[in-house]
Formats: C-alpha cells, structure tokens, sequence
C-alpha cells in the first residue's frame, strides 16, 4: 500500500524552495503544471504518483502541499504562472500583518491561526490511505519560516504522534552581511524547535551552494532560482527509492531510520554531484567515481569532513550501477579524504540505485550522498558565537 507523505511549505524561502521541487518531480513523473498527465505510463516509468500527490475526480494531479506565509505578496506570483492550477487554492493559507522577520512575531501570529492550521491539515490526511510522515520546507532566519515553522512542528507532533518529520532547513546568508538584525536569534530559536520536534533534518547554507555554482561557470551570475533549483534537485533524487517500484523503501522512516543511531543525532548535510542548472554549461556525463568524489566535494554546508567522525551515510543516484562495484568506489574515495567513523557504534552505509535511466538516455546522472557527520557541530557554534555577540550588543 502506498504510504503518503504531506509537504509543508512555510515563509518566502520555504515556498520558493518546495515550488522549484514540485516542478521537478512533476517533470520526472509526467505531470503537466495544469495537473495533467503528459502521456500514459505502461511501464512504470513515471513512478508512484500518489505518494506526493492525489488524483482528483477529473483525472488531475494535485500536490499534497500546505503552504503558508503571513505575508501574501508571493502568492501573486504563483497565480499569475503557468502553476496557477496545480496548487490547492483551500491549502493556502496568508495573512496581510507582516512578521518583521523576527521569530516571536511569527510564532505568536500563527498561534492565531492554529484552529486553520489544524483544519487544512486533518483535511489532507483524511485524503490520505496510509499517511507516512510530513515533508517541511522553511529557512532558520526569516520570520514566517522560522517562528511559523516551529510552531508547525508543535501541531504536527501533537496532532498526529508517531509520524516522522522530515525538515529541509535553509540558512540564507547565515554568516554574512544580512538585513535581518535578528537573524542570530531567529536561528538559534528555530534549531532548538528542531532538535525537539522533529525526526530528520537536512541543512542548506545559500553561501555553500553559491560557491558550488561558482565553481561550475565563474561567469553565471547568481541567482535564488538557481539556488532552489539545485536545492530541489538535492530532495527529489533523495525522495527516489520511495517513488519508484524498483525499490525496497517505503517512506522516509524506512530511509533515514538506519542513518539515526540516537533520537538526538538526526541532523544531516548532503553532497551533491555535477547538477545542471540554469545558466549552466552542458558537461558530458561524469564516470561513477567522479560522480562519487564530487559529492564529497560539493556539500550543503561549509564543514570539513576530515574534523570529527562520521555517523551514517545515504548515498543515492538516479542510474544503474552494480552495488558491489559502487561500494568499492565509495570505500577508495572515502579513504582519499581520510574520513574517521565512530567507533561506539556500527557505521551504518546505505546504497540506493532507483534506476530513472532509459535507452533515450532522457535524464542526467544524479547522484546524492546524504552525511550524519559530526562536523555539523560547526554550524551550531557559529550560530551560538554570532547570537552571544547579538546579545552582547543589547
């Protein structure tokens, strides 16, 4: 039986980060962005649809999406695209108070809406045949993503217990110049909201993937588009061994249950290979080892995988590959970069090939390696060093 996953897309960032991978799995599952289906699937090609979305009575696609923002100025944009119909219009929650890009603000705001909040989500789960876990899309900075966002992960974990909790968190601009004063604060609050409320979380740093863009075509100039996009690349090569038959994998339990030894060690990064985006040079496809050293090299965050020790490890692409050879290429690498594990538990290495990858070659190779690694901890000091001097300030 299908085991649905429902996607929370909360604030400015969280929105633009889930828009950019629906239209990617859209496009890997023959979705049109009216919802239509592009052609018939005889052979199981476009996947399991119905774990990200649910067919109406007129024989469209529509996402399991929740988006909420309490400033509605975004929406406009949805409205006036070619995705005008794909979204849900009743799951689409806004306000017109700002929240001032602090994270009392938000969280208080949407205390105001919970009643709402609970409705459209007891709304999409009875839609639901076997409701697996919940999808969150948000950054750790702004307002709406930060405050909202937490006080999501309370309704989520109070309403429906025993449901995993996937976050995709974003830190735009974490240690730079920012406009958001606050932004330290607003940080630190929402990483203690996950570390008690949710079961998976996966880190993305602005910074980290503008110098990965950087480092394909010096010449592009950066934009947040091509940054969501690689971002989303990331989650729907991730989300593979779920919506494709040739794959034990059920839900995300199932995936990332194995990569967490201790409830409190679910905090992730991943490395990404030579992704296409726009205003990229086209490349001739990489060899599975290149494939390989580019995911140790092209990670998420800005951390050393040589300090500390590694946990876990997911790796997984969109091409066959025998996985003894795979692993054996992952074991010479791993060696290269003098990587240490640690040595109070079994080091846990999974491996997952959901072949996307047909005679007409019609999509690129992917490959994503997804790392429970101590050097996460980098993060989490910088944020406390850059909230200690904001308080100092005051």
């Amino acid at each position: 039986m299908t085991k649905e996953v429902i996607t929370l897309q909360v604030g400015q960032c969280g929105i633009q980060f889930g828009h950019e991978f629906w239209k990617q799995i859209c496009m890997e599952h023959g979705i049109n962005p009216n919802g239509t289906i592009t052609k018939k699937d005889p052979d199981d090609f476009f996947g399991k649809k119905d774990i990200f979305f649910y067919e109406s009575s007129n024989n469209k696609y529509t996402p399991r999406a929740i988006l909420f923002d309490l400033e509605p100025r975004l929406f406009s944009n949805f409205f006036n695209s070619n995705f005008n119909f794909l979204y849900r219009k009743k799951n689409i929650l806004s306000s017109k108070q700002g929240t001032g890009n602090n994270w009392s603000n938000g969280y208080h705001q949407a205390i105001g809406y919970q009643f709402e909040i609970e409705e459209i989500l007891r709304k999409e789960s009875e839609k639901c045949d076997q409701l697996s876990s919940f999808n969150i899309f948000h950054s750790i900075v702004g307002g709406t993503g930060s405050g909202f966002g937490s006080l999501s992960l309370e309704i989520i974990r109070d309403e429906f217990p025993g449901k995993f909790i996937k976050c995709s968190s974003v830190i735009p601009n974490q240690f730079e110049i920012s406009d958001v004063v606050v932004q330290p604060y607003n940080s630190i609050l929402t990483m203690r909201w996950l570390s008690l409320y949710s079961d998976c979380v996966t880190f993305f740093e602005n910074d980290s993937i503008q110098k990965i863009i950087d480092s394909q075509n010096k010449k592009t100039k950066i934009s947040l588009r091509q940054i969501d996009t690689i971002m989303a690349k990331v989650l729907s090569v991730l989300t593979l061994p779920i919506r494709y038959s040739n794959c034990l994998n059920s839900d995300f339990e199932s995936i990332f249950a194995p990569l967490i030894p201790t409830p409190n060690l679910h905090f992730f990064f991943a490395g990404i290979s030579d992704y296409n985006f726009p205003g990229k040079k086209k490349t001739q496809h990489s060899s599975v080892a290149e494939l390989i050293r580019q995911t140790f090299n092209n990670r998420t965050i800005n951390s050393n995988l040589r300090e500390g020790k590694l946990v876990s490890s997911l790796c997984c692409s969109n091409f066959e590959s025998r996985k003894v050879e795979f692993s054996s290429k992952f074991k010479k690498i791993f060696l290269e970069n003098q990587i240490r594990c640690i040595d109070w538990a079994p080091v846990s290495i999974q491996f997952s090939f959901p072949s996307r990858l047909k005679k007409e070659d019609k999509f690129r190779k992917e490959g994503v390696c997804l790392f429970n690694h101590t050097c996460v901890k980098s993060l989490f000091k910088k944020t406390l060093k850059h909230y200690n001097m904001l308080k100092k300030r005051n």
